[in-house]
């Protein structure tokens, strides 16, 4: 009530107005954006150390939101991406590139990063695979299966059919479970 009070209208009867009295509350509770604020905000957004590509992207975008560009938002976001990334051979390969839009910048960022990642992992031998369905064949003379004297079932693999495909050797394949009711 206190709020209310202190706003003021052009007539008695606005008062009694229910738009215009959430208009005033509106106005008292979301104060104007500083439009040179959020430009410079987005304008000048860099790619921060340790930041994937994907999250300087989308943290550009939600910044140039705010700033009003109009229909020079793809084009800002686009440069201030180009200039804003942390690699010097990326922004290389974006210059490059001939009528260079968004979404060729951002695909060029992130086929870039997933490829840096894929050769990290295969580097350091800690990469993992990705399979929706894998149909494994094996004929029983190509495994030996037996219990251990922990309990634990062994399998060896020799030789296994991915797919349907033709058998492959597998070189020292083993694993091991914990037989059932043990």
């Amino acid at each position: 009530m206190r709020i209310y009070n202190t706003f003021t209208y052009e007539s008695d009867n606005e008062a009694e107005t229910f738009d215009v009295v959430i208009t005033k509350f509106n106005e008292h509770f979301n104060p104007k954006k500083n439009i040179t604020f959020e430009r410079f905000k987005c304008l000048s957004y860099k790619q921060k150390e340790g930041q994937t590509l994907e999250q300087f992207i989308t943290e550009l975008k939600s910044l140039s939101l705010s700033c009003e560009l109009g229909n020079l938002r793809e084009e800002l976001v686009r440069d201030i991406l180009v200039c804003g990334i942390r690699s010097q051979s990326l922004r290389e390969t974006l210059f490059q590139r001939e009528n260079l839009t968004l979404e060729n910048a951002i695909s060029i960022c992130l086929t870039k990063e997933s490829t840096q990642e894929h050769n990290r992992q295969v580097s350091n031998g800690s990469f993992s695979h990705q399979v929706d369905e894998l149909k494994v064949g094996c004929s029983q003379s190509n495994f030996t299966m037996f219990q251990d004297q922990r309990g634990l079932v062994q399998v060896s693999v020799r030789q296994i059919a991915l797919n349907n495909q033709q058998f492959v050797p597998v070189e020292a394949l083993t694993t091991a479970w914990e037989a059932p009711g043990r």
